[in-house]
């Protein structure tokens, strides 16, 4: 619903061209999301996230989704606005609660019950950066801006 996705024949040429380095994106994505897992260890009272082993085979990551703790002194929106006032986007966890999608509006559709962990993800997470081209330094002032960020709600 909402929704319309059928790729074009340039977007399919370029698509067979980008096969080709798929191996080297996926193990990039990997190392990305390993070292943001490290860099942000530290804040686990904080932050939630995937701390899978990125080496095994798994899944190719496409963006680093955390969640603000329900008892963190601050909120998702918080630490976004601390991070794109940094020059670092963020993005919404996919689409948070589907069951929340405009496009439902006009579709007939029945809900099974409440869904808390759709509304988590939807209210208190978010996804960093995680593609091919993050390099080392970006993961460094990623990690420095959410250390100087949260250093202000510790204090």
């Amino acid at each position: 619903t909402g929704y319309n996705l059928r790729p074009t024949e340039v977007a399919a040429a370029v698509g067979v061209v980008q096969l080709g380095k798929v191996d080297g994106f996926i193990a990039a994505r990997r190392r990305t999301h390993a070292a943001l897992c490290v860099r942000l260890m530290r804040h686990g009272w904080a932050l939630q996230f995937q701390k899978a082993n990125c080496d095994a085979p798994g899944p190719s990551w496409l963006g680093f989704a955390l969640l603000v703790n329900a008892n963190a002194p601050f909120t998702r929106s918080d630490l976004a606005a601390a991070l794109r006032e940094a020059g670092i986007e963020t993005r919404p966890i996919i689409a948070g609660n589907m069951a929340e999608q405009p496009g439902l509006l006009h579709s007939r559709h029945r809900l099974a019950g409440p869904f808390p962990h759709a509304e988590a993800v939807a209210r208190r997470g978010l996804a960093l950066p995680c593609h091919q081209g993050v390099t080392n330094e970006d993961i460094d002032y990623i990690g420095s801006v959410v250390d100087k960020f949260i250093a202000r709600w510790r204090s």
